[in-house]
């Protein structure tokens, strides 16, 4: 199986949208855009967020230490819950495995599921 490296594709597009976009019109935008080569688009969002509900204007030690704190329990909880999601995931497969074929199989399939729980939930 050939692997395609996504990051030169993502370089290219956040260099042909970064003069369209603009950093102080649409903030959200612009750290999904561009910071997808660096980290996950959740994780931009949610950084995003918690710099966002900051007033980095007046920035203090407790400030700093609250960012910082947010950050740890941020890291941390999504850590548990992918532990969690990839164990309960390797467990279906495991004990599921009723259509034979390949794992990957599984994998594509699980990921779907994700996608069709959110629809759900959206209707």
């Amino acid at each position: 199986m050939v692997e395609i490296n996504p990051q030169p594709y993502q370089r290219l597009l956040c260099d042909r949208m970064y003069p369209v976009l603009s950093q102080d019109e649409t903030p959200l935008l612009y750290s999904l855009v561009c910071g997808e080569g660096v980290v996950n688009d959740a994780m931009s969002i949610v950084l995003f967020k918690i710099v966002q509900d900051f007033d980095l204007v007046h920035i203090d030690t407790g400030v700093a230490f609250q960012v910082v704190g947010n950050f740890i329990h941020l890291f941390l909880t999504s850590t548990i819950l992918g532990v969690i999601v990839g164990l309960l995931s390797a467990y279906i497969i495991k004990k599921n495995c009723i259509l034979g074929g390949s794992p990957h199989m599984y994998t594509y399939m699980l990921g779907q599921r994700k996608k069709a729980l959110a629809r759900l939930k959206r209707e």
